[in-house]
């Protein structure tokens, strides 16, 4: 980091949409480890969201600008 400037928290606002897919797997487990269903439907209304997204071709782009 010599001789450079950090990137200001909020510079990079582009997320990747497989995130939503790990965020599905890791939650979908938690909630079946717990019993407590809220992280699994928290999950599936992000994936809900992210596919709402999609194109006229149902396609999801790479990346989303949150």
């Amino acid at each position: 980091l010599r001789g450079r400037t950090p990137k200001a928290a909020n510079s990079n606002l582009e997320q990747c949409t497989a995130g939503v897919g790990t965020l599905l797997l890791e939650m979908g487990m938690l909630s079946r480890l717990t019993g407590d269903p809220r992280f699994e439907e928290a999950a599936l209304c992000a994936l809900r969201l992210l596919w709402s997204k999609r194109s006229k071709l149902d396609l999801v782009g790479n990346t989303l600008d949150v």
